[in-house]
């Protein structure tokens, strides 16, 4: 009996540590795409489900929109202001599954200790008003990869600031989908 209680602990032990070992935290420090750094995309376009892209004190502006495609964190790491802004007129963050690094419907995503600001969205087509998912949310849009897609969007000490849409409706933040889930804290 003795040594079926060892085996199932040591079983247990490592499935706790695989689960674990597994999450990455991404540390990035602040640098301008325009200059050629690109850690800030870098680390969300190679972070895996469940890591962490953690943001040292800063600004960091962006050249195009930030997708995010998988279940991470994006976080500030909590010592001072991090400010992630656009350097174009363009949404700062679309969340999105990326289906074909992982088709699991439901999408998790946290965000925390961050200051959104500067987003903005114009209507390319002056004269034609006809709304869609893209005329949305100039600061974050969260839209579905797929119909039955519950996913989470878990927003904790996160301004959203100074986003303009000249199109659609949320300046700041725009949710599109049934089934969603979004928290503020």
């Amino acid at each position: 009996m003795r040594r079926h209680r060892w085996v199932f602990g040591l079983l247990l032990s490592q499935l706790i540590f695989s689960a674990t070992a597994a999450a990455v935290v991404h540390e990035v420090e602040p640098c301008d795409e325009a200059a050629g750094c690109s850690t800030l995309r870098a680390a969300v376009d190679t972070a895996a489900n469940g890591d962490t892209v953690r943001l040292a004190p800063g600004n960091y502006n962006l050249e195009s929109e930030l997708v995010i495609g998988t279940d991470i964190i994006l976080e500030g790491d909590g010592t001072g202001d991090v400010t992630i802004t656009a350097a174009n007129p363009q949404r700062l963050l679309r969340i999105k599954r990326d289906v074909a690094r992982d088709a699991t419907p439901g999408q998790v995503v946290q965000i925390r200790n961050l200051i959104l600001s500067g987003g903005e969205l114009s209507n390319p087509h002056p004269g034609v008003r006809r709304l869609t998912a893209q005329d949305l949310g100039a600061g974050v849009l969260m839209e579905p990869s797929q119909a039955d897609d519950n996913s989470s969007l878990t927003l904790e000490n996160v301004e959203i600031r100074g986003n303009i849409n000249r199109v659609g409706d949320g300046g700041g933040l725009a949710i599109v989908m049934e089934g969603l889930s979004a928290q503020a804290q």
